[in-house]
């Protein structure tokens, strides 16, 4: 975790509306980059809701996470190492998994 910019491979995409399905669908297997803000819920495995320091180091130490997100416009996209732009969601909520 860079800041506020948690680096994510998008394993899976669900509760999406369904005209939006199939675009969604095409972000599986990609790199993004989530947007974690101080008004960002995080969790740990057992359910409990972490703040400060405790939820900083719970997302920087996660192997697996379960986010509720929303995709930003393309314009507001991050790049990557190579300076392509990388898709970039804001997190409202975050489960840590593993």
């Amino acid at each position: 975790m860079t800041g506020a910019e948690l680096p994510i491979s998008i394993e899976d995409v669900c509760n999406v509306p369904q005209g939006l399905a199939g675009e969604a669908a095409q972000l599986i297997g990609g790199d993004g980059v989530a947007i974690i803000s101080p008004a960002t819920q995080v969790f740990d495995a057992t359910g409990v809701q972490l703040t400060g320091a405790a939820a900083t180091t719970a997302l920087a130490g996660a192997d697996s996470l379960t986010l509720k997100a929303q995709l930003a416009r393309p314009a507001a996209w991050r790049q990557d190492e190579d300076g392509q732009p990388v898709p970039t969601f804001a997190i409202s909520r975050a489960d840590v998994t593993d």
